[in-house]
């Protein structure tokens, strides 16, 4: 196995001490001796950074895309200890209510929608209404 990889387990005749052969990395700085340097990072596309673990459904709270809406009301709904169901959900809308039932067994009141904003890249959520539910206790 060591012959394949390249490598010498036991000095050689000469004497000298087994070592890896390693090819030598190029040098990757090609910013050297241009004209004009140009960054690729796009000024317009702001990075939408959130917590995947304690993720917020404030009015307004931004997320990248869809799958990581999803992946965030998931989350929520682990840290809240509820299980939420979903209505007329479309592929850049989404809705979600509580499934739960409050002590008196009236039904939970949240609800949250969020969609895709065109002007801002990123989905949104646009309503959040908690009365009385056991999710905000």
């Amino acid at each position: 196995m060591f012959s394949l990889l390249g490598l010498k387990t036991e000095a050689d005749e000469d004497g000298m001490k087994p070592c890896p052969i390693v090819d030598p990395t190029p040098d990757l700085d090609d910013t050297k001796d241009v004209a004009i340097l140009v960054d690729d990072m796009a000024q317009e596309e702001a990075l939408i950074a959130w917590d995947e673990r304690h993720p917020k459904m404030d009015i307004g709270t931004p997320y990248p895309d869809m799958a990581a809406f999803r992946k965030a009301i998931k989350q929520f709904a682990i840290n809240g200890e509820f299980e939420y169901g979903t209505t007329k959900n479309e592929p850049a809308r989404f809705r979600a209510f509580c499934k739960g039932q409050g002590i008196k067994g009236e039904p939970c009141q949240w609800c949250l929608s969020a969609s895709w904003q065109r002007d801002q890249n990123c989905v949104m959520v646009i309503l959040f209404s908690c009365f009385i539910c056991i999710v905000c206790k």
